[in-house]
């Protein structure tokens, strides 16, 4: 079989990093989910999508780290264009067939609650002010979540994803861990957190906020430009504990 006819389909949790933010202070790692991979392209839902032509690096456990440039978008993330030899190549297709054929043997989680992967990632997450921002869930529970945003929060500080108010507790090398004021049911945790329709308004946001930063304010003054995109969040919440008075 060719290298090139090789390809895994399915949800894998992996990292990456984007040439450009190795450079800037703030969040330089996010978390990626994989949708599918083969030895010349990766498509990836992801919280950040970098810019096209830009040189990325992916890792995700069962194929190691992958070099590469994104070649376009799509909705939730994009599409990296993998650069190497044929023999990098072949490397990569046979842990990709290893990965399609192994078994996997199931490991006890010990928490309280069981954390799984939601089936769509997106979701936005908004802070005290009301900034809204596009998020990545990396996995969840009814007491809690993991996302990857291009945000640093303080432990402590009040947030909400999707339509769940928490506190940030832990940060992780990916993003951050966020409990819940209120523990959630487990059938519903998903639909509560998903927010895809969000995702798209903080990304249309952001690019808004990146081509204003590019803009000369002089040529703004002689000719305003319309706003491009909605602004405001979709969700304002309280970040009270239950029982605390006003």
């Amino acid at each position: 079989m060719k290298a090139a006819n090789i390809r895994f389909i399915g949800p894998v949790m992996g990292r990456y990093a984007l040439e450009s933010r190795m450079r800037l202070p703030g969040v330089q790692i996010f978390a990626c989910r994989l949708q599918s991979i083969s030895p010349r392209q990766v498509v990836a839902a992801a919280p950040v999508p970098g810019r096209i032509g830009e040189r990325i690096t992916v890792n995700f456990e069962p194929f190691g780290t992958v070099r590469g440039a994104i070649g376009r978008h799509i909705e939730d993330g994009f599409v990296m264009d993998v650069e190497g030899d044929d023999e990098e190549r072949w490397k990569l297709a046979a842990k990709i067939e290893w990965y399609k054929k192994r078994t996997f043997a199931g490991v006890g989680d010990k928490r309280q609650h069981r954390r799984f992967m939601p089936r769509d990632p997106r979701s936005a997450i908004v802070l005290a002010g009301g900034q809204m921002l596009p998020c990545l869930v990396i996995d969840m529970s009814a007491s809690g979540a993991a996302v990857s945003a291009d945000h640093t929060p303080e432990l402590g500080e009040p947030l909400a994803i999707g339509r769940v108010v928490g506190r940030v507790v832990r940060k992780l090398e990916v993003g951050f861990a966020v409990q819940f004021v209120t523990a959630q049911e487990q059938e519903i945790i998903e639909e509560l957190l998903r927010a895809p329709d969000e995702w798209h308004r903080a990304m249309l946001i952001k690019e808004a906020e990146a081509e204003a930063a590019t803009v000369d304010p002089l040529e703004c003054w002689r000719s305003p430009a319309k706003q491009k995109g909605p602004a405001g969040p979709f969700f304002i919440f309280d970040a009270r504990r239950p029982g605390q008075a006003e």
